[in-house]
């Protein structure tokens, strides 16, 4: 029977199957790995951070895996792909975000820049009322992100990155004047890495005084593509880096905009971090 005596069809669905003939052999592949396969087999890991596919991948790493991650291929990973551990989805935000960044340490190592899908737990920002020791002089960035690197490096086990990250580290009057390369394993997002661009900054009287500055300048991929992932499943506020004034630092609300809130308010902790 030639292949145009089948009857014709002007859909496919994900169970449906095309036969593949190589030199191994006669082999099937289903509709819905057939995209991906191609990708793989034809592209690069570059073409992996503009498409997504939002596939359960299991309860942990597995020794496949990781070695897709540290050799660089990320073979059968793409971004929106997630583990749950623990209740927790850890969703594939990025690939190699991270590459190039730093000072005297760059990033050279293969990784994926990962995301939770909900706030793991609430805390303040600072014990205070102000903003005067910026994101990496907080309270929240000493001590209330202890929890969030425990329960991430039990999650990713020898897998999560220390990397070197540029984070304000002291304002007056809301205004940033001090800038550290600083080497952590977890922090929270903010505004360029949600939506590409710095929507809380409160910008400098003079050319003496720096403005908002971060590392983190990019939008991850998986927010470009799938914004749906830019609240949090369980529906809360989460904190961000940035400072709105000289008394609030900046959250994304769950009413679904950028807004400021006081330090001593209890909002969501959404680590991002990278598994390498």
């Amino acid at each position: 029977m030639k292949i145009t005596d089948y009857p014709a069809s002007t859909s496919l669905n994900s169970d449906d199957a095309f036969v593949i003939e190589a030199s191994s052999g006669t082999r099937k592949i289903a509709t819905s790995d057939m995209l991906f396969s191609m990708i793989e087999a034809l592209g690069s890991r570059f073409n992996k951070s503009s498409i997504f596919r939002g596939k359960y991948l299991g309860a942990s790493v597995s020794p496949a895996q990781k070695v897709a991650i540290q050799d660089g291929t990320f073979k059968n990973l793409w971004i929106g792909d997630y583990w749950t551990v623990g209740g927790v989805n850890y969703r594939i935000a990025d690939i190699d975000y991270w590459m190039g960044i730093g000072d005297t340490q760059k990033v050279t190592n293969h990784h994926l820049a990962i995301v939770t899908d909900a706030s793991l737990y609430e805390s303040v920002f600072e014990e205070g009322v102000t903003t005067g020791n910026g994101y990496a002089g907080s309270y929240l960035f000493k001590t209330g992100l202890n929890q969030a690197k425990t329960t991430v490096s039990s999650a990713f086990p020898g897998m999560v990155q220390n990397y070197k990250y540029y984070l304000t580290s002291r304002s007056t009057s809301g205004e940033v004047n001090n800038i550290d390369w600083i080497n952590t394993t977890v922090n929270i997002l903010n505004t360029p890495m949600i939506s590409g661009a710095g929507y809380i900054t409160p910008r400098p009287n003079n050319f003496s005084t720096f403005a908002q500055q971060d590392s983190d300048y990019r939008q991850l991929s998986l927010f470009r593509i799938a914004p749906y992932y830019i609240k949090t499943s369980d529906g809360g506020t989460y904190w961000l880096r940035e400072l709105a004034s000289n008394q609030l630092y900046g959250a994304r609300s769950k009413e679904g905009n950028f807004f400021g809130f006081p330090p001593g308010e209890e909002l969501g902790i959404r680590p991002v971090f990278a598994i390498g």
